[in-house]
């Protein structure tokens, strides 16, 4: 199973931009987290490690378990996190937050898509980021 911990703003800007701002917890910005064992990842995963939720994850993603948990960014001190260009380029297990834009007008038309290339794990960032959006 994978873990999708998640931060989310939005900003609007000149009243017509509208700025989704997510950062995912990620091994070194191109994996996701993946676990063997299906126990209550709350407990068993997120506290240990300092990550707090703010509701109950969404379990199912493109027909598998996936938790995707927003984090409760007042409870979780994400300075305790690196952040994805902090570390080095060549890194592959750090923990890291990446932050990707999510560029829309107010109706939610997209201005400036996230490419539909780019993935962890192989699956596409622009699909986590619609399920994280659809569920907002």
């Amino acid at each position: 199973m994978f873990i999708i911990p998640f931060t989310h703003k939005t900003i609007i800007q000149q009243n017509k931009i509208k700025l989704n701002i997510i950062s995912i917890l990620s091994i070194a910005g191109q994996e996701l987290w993946e676990e063997y064992d299906t126990k209550d990842i709350q407990s068993t995963f997120l506290e240990p490690n300092g990550l707090y939720i703010t509701n109950a994850p969404i379990i199912k993603f493109k027909g598998q378990d996936i938790y995707i948990c927003e984090i409760d960014q007042k409870r979780t001190n994400l300075q305790d996190f690196y952040k994805w260009e902090e570390i080095p380029f060549l890194d592959s297990e750090t923990f890291c937050w990446r932050t990707f834009v999510h560029i829309t007008d107010l109706s939610n038309n997209i201005w400036l898509p996230i490419p539909a290339s780019e993935k962890m794990s192989n699956f596409k960032i622009l699909d986590i980021i619609n399920t994280i959006l659809q569920n907002k």
